[in-house]
């Protein structure tokens, strides 16, 4: 996302990402559908609900510096927040929390990953079932991105349509190549590589947003 972002503007940004995640997280929870926990999923769609029909009718887009101080501070948002011990993705009301907070953030900054991992921090559920569950509800936070900024591809100049289906087929193939590195980790190993690289990523994107120009 903050690749896009510095590329394009922010709603083509939005909506490129968009597309390339849908594609990816799409391809993972499909690979990984036998793991997802759905009872998690229901509450974390009715989070979601919520504040897609609060922000409806918001016209919002943050400048290119503040977005990427926003994107880069996610992370850190969540590592405050992971010592909260209720923000369990296995309780109803933690799962319910995870969609309103992650949906809302996704439609700010495109990126919520990092504070969806907070959801899943003290979950009991293993790697596979964690990464399953992560790409299912993220691809219908991603569905939902793209409906609300679409309309951003039109301003992204090389958007034909072979360009498009390129950048969706390489998520896919990423999302695979992930997959065979999921297999030989560890869950202790996968939980601190995680963190280690989203923690990095936001490091990267805050100090870019802070020396950039006004």
């Amino acid at each position: 996302m903050g690749i896009y972002a510095a590329l394009l503007p922010v709603p083509a940004a939005m909506a490129l990402h968009g597309l390339s995640q849908l594609s990816a997280n799409g391809a993972r929870a499909l690979l990984l559908r036998h793991a997802v926990d759905w009872r998690g999923a229901r509450y974390h769609f009715l989070g979601a609900a919520v504040s897609v029909a609060l922000f409806l009718g918001w016209d919002f887009q943050a400048p290119q510096r503040g977005f990427l101080i926003a994107l880069g501070l996610v992370p850190f948002l969540a590592l405050v927040l992971k010592e909260v011990p209720w923000l369990d993705f296995g309780r109803p009301f933690g799962a319910f929390l995870s969609g309103f907070l992650v949906c809302s953030v996704q439609l700010l900054v495109g990126v919520g990953g990092p504070l969806l991992d907070v959801f899943f921090t003290n979950t009991r559920l293993n790697r596979h079932q964690v990464v399953a569950t992560k790409a299912f509800t993220q691809s219908a936070s991603h569905l939902i991105k793209l409906v609300f900024y679409g309309r951003g591809l039109l301003q992204f100049e090389h958007g034909d349509p072979l360009i498009l289906a390129a950048v969706a087929a390489l998520a896919c193939a990423g999302t695979w190549v992930g997959g065979k590195i999921l297999d030989r980790m560890s869950d202790v190993a996968f939980r601190q590589a995680t963190r280690w690289i989203v923690m990095g990523v936001g490091v990267v994107y805050l100090v870019r947003g802070l020396m950039g120009p006004g």
